[in-house]
C-alpha cells in the first residue's frame, strides 16, 4: 500500500493550542484522556468507502443520520470515526481517510474528551438546527468547505455555545494544508 501524501493532523491538550506533536494524539490533562475523531462525508464516495468503516470490528464508528428521518441516506452521509493511530491494524482505514482527504474535502478532524457515545449523539444533533420560526435545517458542518461559515454561525447563537465547548479543537484539510480552530479562538 502507498502512503498518503499527508499525515494525520496533530494536536496537544497541555497548552491547549493546535500545534505539531510527534508521538500520541491522547494526551492527558487532569486525568481525562483527548480522544481524536474524524468526521467522513461519504457522500463523495461510493457505497463501498462506507461499508470498508461499517463491516470493519476493529473501527469504532457510526453513521450520524441513524436512527434519523434521513437514515436510509447513512451510506451517503457523515460518518464518525475514532482514530486510534496507535493500534496497528487501525493504519489502513487511517491511510483511507488521508487518501479520501486529498482526493475530496471530505474530512472533518477533532479532538474532545466526550467519549464515542456521547459524542454521536452531540454530534447528531448538531446536524439538526432550528431558527427563530421552529424551522429546522440541515447543517453540513463537517464538510471543510462549510465549517467556517458554520462555526461562525454557531458562535453567534448564545445557545450554542454549550455545544463548542465539547470540542477542544477543529482541524481540516484544504488546499493541501492544515487549519486548526481551537475552541476558544
Amino acid at each position: 500500500m502507498t502512503t498518503p501524501k499527508t499525515s494525520l493532523p496533530q494536536f496537544s491538550i497541555t497548552e491547549n493550542i493546535p500545534e505539531s506533536i510527534n508521538g500520541e494524539l491522547g494526551h492527558r490533562h487532569e486525568d481525562e484522556p483527548v480522544y481524536c475523531y474524524a468526521i467522513v462525508d461519504c457522500a463523495h464516495f461510493d457505497a463501498c468507502f462506507y461499508k470498508m468503516f461499517i463491516k470493519n470490528p476493529n473501527i469504532t464508528s457510526y453513521p450520524l443520520l441513524a436512527d434519523t428521518p434521513y437514515s436510509k441516506s447513512s451510506e451517503a452521509g457523515p460518518l464518525l470515526v475514532k482514530i486510534e493511530p496507535d493500534r496497528e491494524e487501525n493504519q489502513d482505514i487511517i491511510n483511507e481517510i488521508l487518501f479520501a482527504q486529498e482526493e475530496k474535502p471530505s474530512v472533518l478532524w477533532f479532538w474532545s474528551k466526550l467519549p464515542f457515545l456521547v459524542l454521536k449523539k452531540y454530534l447528531k444533533e448538531l446536524l439538526f438546527a432550528e431558527n427563530q420560526d421552529g424551522k429546522k435545517y440541515f447543517l453540513r458542518f463537517y464538510d471543510p468547505r462549510c465549517f467556517i461559515d458554520m462555526l461562525e454561525i454557531f458562535k453567534a447563537d448564545n445557545n450554542i455555545d454549550r455545544y463548542l465547548k465539547k470540542i477542544e479543537c477543529w482541524a481540516y484539510y484544504l488546499d493541501s494544508q492544515y487549519y486548526y480552530i481551537n475552541k476558544d479562538s
